[in-house]
């Protein structure tokens, strides 16, 4: 009996699998990296001490939902990956990167590469930098998270004295194919000679949807020095966001308390910060665009619908539509100084655009903006105009003239709509007592002190030009204002299906 027993203890052992608990894998300064990847399971953590490591690193297997294969830095941003072009490779699921400085050493290759393979990667508080391809590459992964890191010189022209479009070749900050569930958040993407983000370059179908980019900052300006093929003074690149679509279904992107500025004076024409092109719905909720040459360039058949935003510092035009766009729709926007243009049609005669409480910087109101809930004021209606300050001081003839809109409950700081009887007309609600305007906190300024971990190459651009913006419309903050609400703009799901709504009815038009 007593031998039966044992004997059924030991094939319980034998049979049953241990119990599995995550393992932290150091590795210490000047050890290898893939050796403890090649080692780290379901749950694990490669933790890894400052240092540089040289070579690069490819992942090994894939983790689970819920127990990722994570790689991170012991001291955030104090070990740095490098490799001539490709630093790090994602070719397996659920596995995180978080805390490294990755160098792609101005190479031919992209310096993250995100295979198809690689769905639900997360790349966390990471700088990103130096290539002459693209900074993050994706196939057509799902659900990948790209937060609170800094992506910048992405660069490749021909030559060594690039001066015009010619010669300029696209590395963009962040690209990718037929994606899906995308989550861009509180990054700072500058310095590429193509755009900020692009995605699905090649049009395949199915093509990507769900992208989400979200208290983020985009900026580009004149290079500072000489940089991978262009000569200094050039600005490089193209746009801040430029979508590509498959010719049939529809993509949805949604871009909420971003910045984006520096999009003019470049190699290239109608150079815009939010290139919408082609089948998508977009919707845009609290954002800011200044001191670019156009803001939103609109081309059929795209949907666009912006909310709560800023536009100033317009060298051609703050909207410009084309070919026949049937619908722009403007909720809560201001307009502000230094626009050359509020609107330039282009071969885009039909299109309707439906603006609400918008608030406009002038005499008299462009076309577009006719209605009786737009308005068009001086400079006294806003905090300080000639500052770019466009919140409203008490008195303003923008408080409580608006109309209720459904699903718009907070304005560009994030204040609750309403703050009176009625909702303030223009992106920001006046919040009377003890609220005062937000720090510029910046959608995220990232670099974590990387410009001095970069060895001085974050200035291939000249710095980040006209960072502060007096408006405080830079992103939003949760401090210094009585008024803030802990709500947000509707979540993702909401955009996407109203987008998608939206999508029907125009072309239920056609």
């Amino acid at each position: 009996m007593v031998a039966r027993r044992a004997g059924a203890l030991i094939a319980a052992f034998v049979l049953c699998p241990a119990i599995a608990h995550a393992a932290d894998i150091p590795v210490a300064a000047g050890g290898s990296i893939a050796t403890a990847i090649d080692q780290a399971q379901p749950g694990d953590t490669v933790v890894v001490a400052p240092g540089t490591y040289t070579g690069r690193i490819v992942t090994k297997r894939a983790g689970q939902a819920g127990k990722p294969i994570t790689i991170k830095s012991a001291t955030p941003r104090a070990a740095t990956i490098t490799a001539v072009g490709n630093a790090v490779n994602i070719a397996h699921a659920y596995v995180t990167f978080e805390g490294f400085v990755i160098d792609g050493q101005n190479g031919e290759g992209d310096a993250v590469q995100i295979e198809t393979a690689g769905s639900y990667a997360t790349i966390r508080d990471c700088e990103v930098k130096n290539t002459r391809r693209d900074c993050i590459d994706m196939g057509a992964p799902t659900g990948v998270t790209i937060e609170k890191s800094l992506i910048h010189d992405c660069l490749n022209a021909t030559g060594n004295n690039c001066t015009t479009d010619a010669c300029r070749v696209d590395a963009h900050g962040v690209v990718g194919g037929a994606v899906t569930d995308l989550v861009i958040r509180d990054t700072e993407i500058h310095t590429f000679s193509g755009d900020a983000l692009q995605v699905d370059p090649g049009r395949a179908s199915p093509g990507w949807t769900k992208v989400t980019v979200e208290r983020c900052k985009m900026w580009l300006g004149p290079l500072a020095t000489a940089r991978n093929g262009f000569a200094a003074g050039v600005v490089p690149g193209e746009n801040a966001i430029d979508t590509k679509t498959p010719a049939s279904g529809r993509s949805a992107l949604l871009v909420k308390d971003t910045i984006a500025y520096g999009f003019g004076g470049g190699l290239i024409g109608n150079m815009a910060a939010f290139n919408m092109k082609e089948n998508v719905d977009a919707v845009f909720d609290r954002v800011t665009i200044r001191a670019s040459e156009i803001g939103f360039r609109i081309r059929n058949p795209a949907s666009v619908i912006a909310r709560n935003t800023v536009l100033h510092g317009m060298t051609a035009s703050a909207i410009r539509y084309e070919d026949k766009v049937p619908l722009i729709t403007l909720e809560h926007l201001t307009f502000g100084r230094a626009i050359a243009n509020a609107f330039d049609e282009a071969s885009s005669a039909g299109t309707k655009v439906e603006a609400k409480n918008t608030l406009f910087l002038g005499a008299n109101l462009p076309p577009e903006l006719a209605g009786a809930t737009n308005l068009a004021v001086g400079e006294s209606a806003f905090v300080a105009a000639a500052t770019d300050d466009y919140h409203l001081p008490a008195g303003s003839p923008a408080i409580d003239k608006g109309q209720a809109i459904a699903g718009i409950d907070s304005d560009r700081d994030g204040v609750a709509r309403v703050q009176g009887s009625a909702p303030d007309l223009g992106a920001f609600e006046h919040c009377p007592g003890e609220c005062a305007k937000p720090p510029d906190a910046g959608a995220a300024s990232n670099d974590g002190g990387a410009s001095s971990s970069s060895g001085g190459t974050s200035g291939g651009a000249s710095g980040d030009p006209n960072a502060a913006d007096p408006s405080g419309a830079e992103g939003s903050s949760d401090s210094g204002c009585g008024c803030r609400t802990s709500k947000t703009a509707p979540g993702s799901v909401a955009f996407f299906a109203l987008a998608y709504v939206i999508a029907r009815a125009l072309r239920r038009k056609k």
